[in-house]
This record gives structure tokens, C-alpha cells and sequence, in this order.
């Protein structure tokens, strides 16, 4: 928008976003926790994930299994899901979400459009998904972000959603 200053987001995009010789927990404590709760880390944990307002958060959250599992230990799947609850809980403004869909099923990806809806509409939160797969995700972008031959980029609504779901879900094409 041409303005200069900090831009308040989170990632997710597998091991970009971890720390791989850190458990899930830690992960999640060191990147998604406020620090002024991260004295006793395992009691404000606890009491940071029992107040998540967001309930498919906390089923996207509760499918992680035992949060002391190394991260570089999990398998393709729960790599991705790890990712994105971390870029989840963080209470930043704007969430970056690179090929979210990747390595998930189909349950997943269901609960995580779920999960973002809500991020959108109740805590106002901006979402910019990249994709390879853009058709998985037209079905909730409310725009669509190109470049023109100029290199610039260019913001239109999606022609193929009927109903505008998502208010602040935007695909990068």
C-alpha cells in the first residue's frame, strides 16, 4: 500500500515455518505463544489453547496428538498441519498460507477452510493463500490477486464464488 512500517503476520509453509529440532510444543510456544505467557511455558500453554475461541482451531490443534514429538520426527501430513496451527495461533494481523492444501486429506482441508472463515469474519483477520492449485481454493476467495504483464499486481473479485464467504481470504495466483 506504499506505506513503510511492520508488517504483522505469520507463515505457514512446512519447514520453513519450524524449528526442527524442536518439539511440537516448543515450537508452538516460542512463535505462537505471547511472550508475556511464555514464563511457565506448559501451564500458559495450556491455558492459551484452552481459550482459543476458534473451535476448529482447536480441532486442527487436537489432531497434532502428543505436542512433545520432535517436529523433524512427523511425516509429511502432520508437518504441514504443525505448520499451520503455529501460523494459526499467532495473533497477527495478516496469515501467509503457502500451498496449504499440500499433504493434507480431504478433512483437513475441509477443517482448515472452516478455521479460516473464521479467522476472517470473527477475529478480522487478512489471508493471502498462494497455491499451485488455485481450483482448491476458489471455492472461498472472495479475490484474486495476478500480476499484469508489467509486473504489477492487480486485485479482482472472484468470478467463480456466488456467495462472498470469506471476507479477507484473498488467492495469489
Amino acid at each position: 500500500m506504499g506505506q513503510r512500517g511492520v508488517i504483522d503476520f505469520s507463515y505457514a509453509n512446512e519447514t520453513d515455518s519450524m524449528h526442527l529440532n524442536l518439539s511440537i510444543k516448543e515450537n508452538l510456544i516460542l512463535d505462537s505463544v505471547p511472550t508475556s505467557l511464555i514464563k511457565d511455558n506448559e501451564v500458559n500453554l495450556s491455558e492459551f489453547i484452552n481459550n482459543i475461541k476458534n473451535p476448529d482451531l482447536v480441532k486442527l490443534l487436537s489432531q497434532l496428538g502428543d505436542l512433545n514429538r520432535p517436529v523433524s520426527s512427523l511425516c509429511p501430513r502432520f508437518l504441514k498441519l504443525t505448520s499451520l496451527v503455529k501460523a494459526l495461533l499467532s495473533k497477527r494481523e495478516m496469515i501467509f498460507l503457502v500451498d496449504p492444501h499440500k499433504n493434507l486429506i480431504k478433512e483437513d482441508i475441509v477443517l482448515l477452510k472452516r478455521c479460516l472463515f473464521f479467522e476472517s469474519i470473527e477475529n478480522h483477520r487478512k489471508v493471502y493463500i498462494q497455491s499451485i492449485d488455485t481450483n482448491c481454493w476458489l471455492d472461498v476467495a472472495n479475490k484474486i490477486i495476478t500480476r499484469d504483464e508489467y509486473l504489477n499486481f492487480e486485485e479482482k473479485s472472484n468470478p467463480f464464488l456466488e456467495t462472498p464467504q470469506f471476507d479477507n481470504l484473498k488467492l495469489v495466483a
